[in-house]
């Protein structure tokens, strides 16, 4: 009789040890895929910021151009090649500050940006075009700042087909098509229609798969995309998207 009930106390205690270890592996497992959808999230996160050390890399190269507009801007305006770093010194110093400046203030730093765009065209010539009128007024203001006005016109202009040139390379180079993260959004109302609006932006890492809602009756309305089920069926609608991550507008 003893022996029955010692060979009853082991199976349970067996059994509970089995059902321990596959709960923890089970947790482990879980705690492992979301470990790594954060990872990948991350990783892609990185990719579409961009690394300081490019933007270094953009600015240098704008430095470059600048130093070279002089360049072609004295030899088209004068017909044969001028030292401008001999003549024009204080012009190139203040170009080099002024212009660089003007590119930051009108988002062309901001790695984020798809420089292969009409909007990067757009802004480069705004804030040329901002970054000329000041440089003119100082050359202007300060004595011994001179600068012919036909040579700025020439340079400003060089000054906008090189640079967008070089944001076409580092686009290339430095921004290749980057896949975004695929979500789903919790709420077809009012909010998560703004939050899908938001994600909408060519500059958001995020591909919105669809709506998930507790009101059964918006399932297979069309909000651009569709609403794709319940928030009861979240997990089984992520499995069948291929979605890891959710977000709510609060």
């Amino acid at each position: 009789m003893n022996k029955a009930n010692d060979n009853t106390v082991e199976q349970v205690t067996n059994l509970i040890v089995s059902e321990s270890e596959s709960s923890y592996d089970e947790d482990r497992s879980e705690s492992a895929r979301k470990s790594d959808t954060k990872k990948r999230i991350s990783n892609r996160g990185e990719i579409f910021f961009g690394h300081p050390k490019q933007r270094w890399f953009l600015i240098f190269g704008d430095i470059f151009v600048l130093t070279l507009a002089h360049c072609l801007a004295s030899l088209i305006r004068f017909g044969e090649p001028v030292d401008p770093v001999f003549f024009y010194t204080w012009v190139i110093f203040v170009t080099l500050f002024v212009y660089p400046t003007a590119l930051y203030i009108f988002d062309l730093y901001n790695l984020s940006r798809l420089f292969r765009s009409v909007e990067t065209l757009l802004r480069s010539a705004f804030a040329i075009c901002a970054g000329g009128i000041v440089s003119i007024f100082i050359f202007y203001l300060v004595p011994y700042g001179w600068y012919g006005r036909g040579i700025m016109a020439i340079h400003m202009v060089i000054t906008w087909i090189l640079l967008n040139g070089w944001r076409l390379t580092y686009s290339v180079f430095f921004q290749p098509a980057m896949a975004k993260i695929p979500v789903l959004v919790l709420g077809a109302g009012q909010s998560g229609r703004a939050l899908h609006e938001l994600l909408k932006s060519r500059f958001s890492p995020y591909d919105v798969k669809g709506f998930v809602d507790d009101n059964p009756e918006k399932i297979g309305l069309s909000f651009s995309p569709r609403v794709l089920g319940t928030c009861d069926q979240l997990e089984e609608i992520a499995q069948e998207v291929g979605v890891d991550l959710s977000l709510i507008h609060i």
